[in-house]
């Protein structure tokens, strides 16, 4: 079976060359992955077996990474639940979004936190990695996992609240900023919106698409740079920190509901296959967290913020802060996962997929005690 922050930015990459930038840097992580990466994570000893002292270690990026919302592994760290599995996290650092998938690809992290969309992208490219656990998921509209802006003056953009799906025609001509011009959710989320609208070959409808570092969108945005950017920030802290200046132009929740919005833990094949024991532990330590999350957000956002404080030395703004929602039990959906499945099938997406993908090429719960 197949598997798988401020001024001066660089408006780098054109909408007319998106797809080949795509599968360009897909490329080079699969050129990247042929060279020594282990198949088995650090350990403190050499039994993996039942009833083993040992301790796994696991390397992860971004962990404590923002001060705007959570993430899964430092509450799940912090209540005890990796050190139950014999699980010890090691925190690389932030990675930018586009190298998510060639650091897993290359072993530099065992397991990555990926948009369901960029995933299924990356596999249809080759790369030989799979879903194993659910994360963070749109909830709500007001807990989403995409909401895009545009200067709140602007008036050649209306507002899905106004104008429903067609104002998706308003995109045309337009440019556009996201943290990956690469991926699925920054960029498949309109141009999904501008086929909504009826939009003939949306990929090629921006004036322009380039990326922007997600702490610098705003500000470019503000400085007229680019006409609409898509954040990761919820609609709350939006409104509540820009609202005088930017207007919500739509959100994945308005044009995709709960279904659009899942992030999926990866890891790499050959890694899933060699370590299926530390796989079973990672899933259970990540199901027990998403669980205490969602059924205890303000403890959990208290642990995060005391986690952190050596970060940000208690300057996160409860203001501007999200806990994020996340998978129940961990499990991945796969009517979730069918719906890129079928939205990246569809002409003038980001990604035309060269086979028709299958739920168990892509993600599997069989990992899952809960599934």
């Amino acid at each position: 079976m197949r598997t798988m922050t401020k001024k001066g930015t660089t408006l780098r990459t054109q909408a007319g060359c998106l797809l080949l930038a795509l599968m360009m840097a897909l490329s080079l992580a699969l050129v990247g992955c042929g060279g020594g990466a282990s198949d088995s994570p650090a350990a403190a000893d050499s039994g993996t077996e039942a009833g083993s002292t040992s301790t796994v270690t696991l390397k992860l990026q971004g962990l404590g990474g923002s001060p705007n919302t959570t993430d899964a592994p430092t509450i799940g760290r912090e209540k005890g639940f990796f050190a139950a599995e014999g699980l010890e996290l090691e925190n690389v650092g932030n990675i930018q979004v586009p190298q998510w998938v060639p650091s897993l690809e290359n072993g530099d992290i065992d397991a990555c936190l990926i948009m369901t969309s960029e995933g299924l992208a990356a596999i249809d490219n080759g790369a030989d990695i799979i879903a194993v656990a659910g994360g963070s998921d749109t909830y709500s509209s007001d807990n989403t996992h995409m909401t895009f802006l545009a200067l709140k003056d602007n008036s050649d953009i209306g507002t899905f609240a106004e104008r429903g799906a067609e104002v998706g025609k308003d995109f045309v001509g337009k440019r556009f900023a996201s943290p990956n011009a690469l991926g699925g959710c920054t960029v498949g989320f309109p141009l999904e919106l501008m086929r909504q609208a009826g939009v003939e070959d949306p990929l090629n409808q921006f004036a322009s698409n380039v990326t922007v570092p997600e702490a610098e969108l705003v500000e470019t945005l503000l400085r007229g740079d680019v006409d609409i950017v898509g954040t990761h920030l919820v609609p709350r802290v939006v409104r509540e920190q820009y609202g005088d200046e930017v207007k919500i132009v739509f959100s994945d929740y308005d044009i995709l509901g709960e279904l659009g919005g899942d992030m999926e833990w990866y890891m790499r094949r050959d890694f899933v296959d060699a370590n299926p024991d530390i796989v079973r532990s990672f899933v259970a330590a990540i199901a027990n967290t998403n669980n205490f999350i969602d059924d205890n957000p303000e403890e959990a956002g208290e642990i995060y913020k005391e986690a952190t404080i050596n970060i940000y030395q208690g300057s996160i703004n409860d203001d501007f802060f999200n806990v994020r929602h996340y998978a129940k039990d961990g499990l991945i959906r796969e009517a979730h996962t069918q719906l890129w499945i079928d939205l990246l099938g569809n002409p003038g997406q980001v990604q035309q997929f060269k086979t028709k993908l299958t739920f168990d090429q892509v993600a599997t719960n069989e990992f899952n005690a809960k599934a």
